[in-house]
């Protein structure tokens, strides 16, 4: 249930057991069911969570042109039913990604961010050191991607990582079998 009574059904399976990209709202008061425009990607078998934002975020599933399954997300905004594709979730420092919205949207994209680059075309570049000095001893941000269009507003956060932590096992072992491996 969406926070303005309406509820939402995206993808699942059609007939053929095909994943399928359509989307539907139902509101409850007037019993009325209408398309809203179609999923960047065919899903079934999906994560989805409703953050008291309002948005939806519908994350992997199975892909009909991807039998391995999907590793990208999706953010709805039940008000102005725009998605914004996330190609990943994490993304390292000075690292770049395409974002997209969903083609059935109407005028032209402004896109936002609060600490990489975005060019017009969603073409986004993380920044290359944490934003928030050297001294910070958080590896991540979360960056709020936006994107406008024709008055209506999307947004979908991700991980930038500046840091990764160590890997070395060896630190991790009790001090006699650390010296019995050297």
């Amino acid at each position: 249930m969406l926070q303005n009574g309406k509820s939402l059904q995206v993808g699942g399976a059609d007939s053929n057991g095909m994943s399928t990209d359509t989307q539907f709202v139902f509101d409850e008061t007037s019993f009325v069911s209408g398309a809203t425009g179609n999923m960047l990607e065919q899903r079934c078998g999906y994560g989805i969570t409703a953050p008291a934002t309002g948005r939806v975020v519908i994350i992997g599933g199975d892909s009909t042109t991807n039998a391995t399954g999907t590793n990208t997300a999706e953010i709805f905004e039940p008000d102005s039913s725009i998605y914004i594709t996330l190609p990943k979730t994490l993304i390292a420092a000075n690292a770049t990604m395409n974002l997209t919205v969903d083609p059935s949207t109407v005028g032209t994209v402004t896109w936002g961010v609060k600490y990489g680059t975005i060019t017009s075309a969603g073409v986004y570049t993380a920044p290359a050191t944490n934003p928030n000095g050297a001294s910070d001893k958080i590896t991540t941000i979360q960056e709020p991607v936006t994107a406008t269009a024709s008055g209506a507003t999307a947004a979908a956060p991700f991980t930038v990582v500046f840091s990764q932590p160590s890997s070395n096992t060896n630190s991790r072992l009790p001090s006699h079998r650390r010296a019995a491996q050297q």
